[in-house]
């Protein structure tokens, strides 16, 4: 009685884990992504507006930072957005943000978003805009300088398309 109840238990584990079929990659997807990210194992893959995109973690600073990199069906490289803690900001970025604004606003997220041509930061907050409670993303250069404010970016994504 305990095997069966045991066979069941993994068999609903297996089920539960696996709701989604997997998303066919190509080989030059597949090889774009080995080319930019070596070392990077336990990727899993998703569509989103006809881009396939590879979620996956980085260890650069020591400890885990969620990564999604983007790419054209045909291989190309379109752009990486990769999660980071406030503290590994640009000292402009930083600088820029706590003299600015936003300065008494709450960090939720930070994002890097690196592309082909340019690389944003992006800053999460929460805070009060006219009074009410909002959210915001806060697009900054490298340099520091505020490229663009998005308050309550109910379905605006941070990546700008």
């Amino acid at each position: 009685m305990k095997k069966i109840f045991l066979a069941m238990c993994a068999l609903v584990a297996l089920c539960a884990c696996n709701d989604e079929d997997p998303i066919p990659v190509s080989q030059a997807v597949l090889d774009s992504f080995r080319a930019r990210f070596p070392e990077v194992s336990n990727v899993t893959w998703q569509s989103s507006g006809g881009y396939l995109v590879a979620d996956f973690y980085l260890y650069d600073s020591g400890q885990p930072e969620e990564c999604l990199a983007w790419f054209t069906p045909v291989g190309e490289w379109y752009m990486t957005q990769r999660e980071m803690l406030y503290a590994n900001l640009p000292a402009a970025v930083r600088a820029s943000f706590e003299s600015g604004d936003y300065a008494t606003w709450l960090v939720d997220d930070v994002i890097k978003v690196e592309r082909a041509s340019s690389v944003e930061y992006v800053i999460s907050a929460d805070g009060y805009y006219l009074g009410v409670e909002s959210d915001a993303y806060l697009y900054y250069s490298e340099g520091g300088v505020l490229l663009r404010s998005v308050i309550d970016p109910d379905d605006y994504p941070y990546w700008g398309y």
